[in-house]
């Protein structure tokens, strides 16, 4: 195993996409992977129960790519299907930096249709915020859209630009 490229390690069978289950561990192998992508120097420290109770509040699913059981990559995504219906939402997609130039963004595309299927999105939204997010929008040519997402007690809304796609234009560009 070692000496091997990523590359290499992201073609193993021993590397894939598995569901994010609202475990201590799954919660800390995502904090690792945000916390390694953003170039971070905060140790994930002990997990609790609590929070995962909390991260629950925030993110309603998403998958942990792993190789040879070590987290390199995480997709979450958040419910915003009351807000804009047939929609999935990604809210956070985070690659260690050795890993995006070795063929990611091709999983991370087929990963995205097959979940879009699966929940019965028609369209699929993320804010470009962190890197690998603006090179989602770039790749895809995504376009610009707003949000209005019902704040507190549902009297008032806030304006949320976010990046969308089709999910029938994913499909067409996974086939190009």
């Amino acid at each position: 195993m070692a000496g091997m490229s990523p590359e290499e390690h992201l073609e193993r069978k021993s590397s894939t996409w598995a569901p994010f289950t609202f475990t201590p561990e799954d919660y800390r192998d995502v904090m690792a992977v945000k916390q390694g992508a953003r170039h971070l120097s905060t140790k994930v420290s002990d997990v609790d129960d609590d929070d995962v109770e909390s991260f629950k509040e925030e993110i309603t699913g998403g998958y942990i790519y792993r190789v040879n059981g070590k987290a390199i990559g995480c997709m979450l995504f958040s419910d915003y299907s009351a807000f804009a219906e047939n929609t999935l939402h990604i809210d956070d997609l985070s690659v260690l930096p050795e890993y995006r130039s070795a063929g990611m963004t091709n999983k991370i595309l087929k990963l995205l249709r097959q979940h879009a299927n699966t929940c019965g999105a028609k369209v699929i939204t993320w804010n470009p915020v962190s890197e690998i997010m603006q090179q989602l929008t770039r790749k895809v040519g995504a376009q610009q859209t707003v949000l209005q997402i019902p704040l507190h007690n549902n009297e008032r809304t806030a304006a949320v630009d976010v990046n969308s796609i089709r999910v029938e234009r994913l499909s067409e560009l996974i086939a190009e």
